[in-house]
């Protein structure tokens, strides 16, 4: 482990299906390698603060937690079924919309909102429970999420937008908690 760790600290991360399991994210990642020696040095690393990856085929995130300077991404109209943002602690800002199989998020410590349309059209969603770091849900933020049954919210919450849980045909239940 150590050993692993030092070699990271010194030589980056390897881009490789090891450390970022679908192809097409390996390959949205792989055009930050400048000098194109197969790794993303520290300085590489640094450099991508935003990532733009709508609808290109991806169905997994795994490696995204090595993006530790990422502050905005935008994965709209993949395939996803899960999202761990829980290591991203410079991420702000998520747009994560139209991932039909979408039905579990973990959210990155430092985010305080919920963007428009971040969730819209998720419609594998059945229940969301929003962190006690949010405080506010921006317009549309979950909009046409036809599966999503039930929401669940810390009272940290000091705006919901308009349309928000817009379409949210089956939402029967909304839970403030303290």
């Amino acid at each position: 482990m150590v050993e692993t760790r030092i070699a990271t600290l010194i030589i980056g991360i390897k881009l490789n299906s090891t450390n970022f399991q679908s192809p097409a994210f390996l390959s949205a990642v792989s055009a930050f390698d400048m000098d194109e020696n197969g790794c993303l040095s520290n300085a590489e690393i640094a450099g991508i603060t935003t990532l733009d990856v709508p609808s290109s085929g991806i169905d997994s995130l795994d490696g995204i937690q090595y993006l530790t300077a990422l502050q905005s991404l935008d994965c709209s109209g993949n395939d996803l079924t899960s999202v761990d943002l829980s290591s991203n602690t410079a991420l702000t800002t998520l747009v994560c919309s139209n991932n039909a199989g979408l039905t579990d998020v973990t959210f990155a410590p430092n985010m305080t909102e919920i963007t428009e349309n971040a969730f819209s059209g998720c419609t594998g969603m059945t229940e969301f429970i929003i962190p006690s770091n949010i405080t506010v849900i921006n317009n549309s933020a979950f909009e046409g999420c036809t599966g999503l049954t039930s929401v669940t919210m810390s009272d940290n919450v000091s705006r919901i937008g308009q349309a928000a849980f817009k379409n949210c045909t089956s939402l029967s239940s909304i839970t403030l908690s303290a």
